[in-house]
């Protein structure tokens, strides 16, 4: 079975972007517009992903995405979590540290 990866941005044109650049790959890709829509794809299936990459600023949404992550890591430890954000500064990169974020972008 093919890795399954999920992309987490409320910005449709982002996610698109996204689709089109894991189209040819092997890994299967989900897309979530929303922190929420997320978990749920997770919790549906705790160890069917192995991927997260999510969006910061989640701007139209209730959490973001430290705390996506944080989530995510109780559901599942092993998901690895990439976040994707401009900002580099030393409280955002505390915060994803403290969240358990793997990577970011």
């Amino acid at each position: 079975m093919n890795p399954k990866i999920i992309a987490v941005d409320d910005d449709s044109l982002t996610l698109n972007a996204v689709s089109l650049a894991f189209a040819k790959t092997e890994f299967q890709l989900d897309l979530a517009q929303t922190a929420q829509h997320c978990l749920e794809l997770i919790k549906q299936n705790p160890v069917a992903y192995s991927l997260v990459f999510a969006d910061h600023n989640l701007e139209h949404d209730t959490m973001t995405g430290a705390q996506l992550a944080r989530e995510i890591k109780e559901i599942n430890p092993a998901i690895m979590v990439v976040m994707v954000s401009g900002d580099r500064s030393e409280d955002v990169l505390k915060l994803w540290l403290a969240a358990g974020v793997d990577q970011f972008l």
